[in-house]
């Protein structure tokens, strides 16, 4: 089986939304080394045992990172090694879909809620890497309002279909969508650093060299794993 773990990054232009997709026999093997990745930090800077691996916190230095907010190479390292510890997994691959708010917006005169739009167009993508594989593939996604008409809308996407012109049934997504807080699952913040990593380096306006070298460096260790990216322009 394969799992799909998905978190959303967005503002007023785009919304996108990554998924971390990896066997389910390299699970336990990931989230050892990612709470390994966050016991050395502990070890080494007093920081917290249960510490989330957040993206805008790391590189912000706030909440669970706020001890260390003035060692920037020291949060800098967290993240490589984060990410490092996702992309050496075996098999694993990373999806990115997005949708330009503006035009979406222009298009409809009452249009989806991007998360929607975006999630639909992922799921396609991720059934049709479970069917390339010949694996059922069962999706993981950090807590997001409207949790009860996702888990619907993908029934329907199931047993009907999705729509559009190129809509197909998803044999291969197996349940329901599980959704659960970050916090408790480091699966769900190795998404969350990727996905917030690409937004980043889509999306941000970084004007300090160094910083620029970082997330390139960052993004540069995830990157090879990427096999799929697409922003839907309505």
């Amino acid at each position: 089986m394969l799992l799909a773990f998905l978190d959303e990054s967005y503002d007023k232009g785009e919304y996108w939304i990554a998924a971390v997709v990896c066997p389910s026999a390299e699970i336990l093997g990931l989230a050892a080394r990612l709470d390994a990745v966050v016991m050395k930090a502990t070890g080494t800077w007093g920081t917290s045992e249960r510490a989330e691996l957040h993206g805008n916190d790391l590189v912000q230095g706030k909440h669970d990172w706020a001890p260390i907010a003035r060692q920037v190479r020291a949060r800098i390292g967290v993240y490589r090694d984060a990410l490092r510890a996702t992309a050496d997994t075996r098999g694993l691959l990373v999806m990115l879909q997005g949708v330009d708010r503006q035009a979406l917006e222009a298009r409809y005169e009452v249009p989806w809620h991007p998360h929607r739009v975006v999630l639909e167009r992922l799921l396609e993508r991720l059934n049709d890497e479970a069917v390339r594989q010949g694996l059922p593939i069962l999706v993981i996604a950090d807590e997001v309002d409207g949790h009860d008409g996702h888990r619907k809308s993908l029934w329907e996407y199931q047993h009907i279909g999705t729509g559009g012109i190129d809509g197909r049934m998803l044999t291969n997504v197996a349940d329901t969508i599980h959704f659960a807080p970050s916090c408790d699952s480091r699966l769900l913040q190795a998404a969350d650093l990727v996905s917030y990593m690409h937004y980043r380096m889509r999306r941000t306006q970084v004007s300090d060299e160094r910083a620029k070298k970082a997330n390139e460096m960052l993004w540069s260790l995830i990157e090879p794993n990427v096999c799929s990216v697409h922003i839907w322009k309505p």
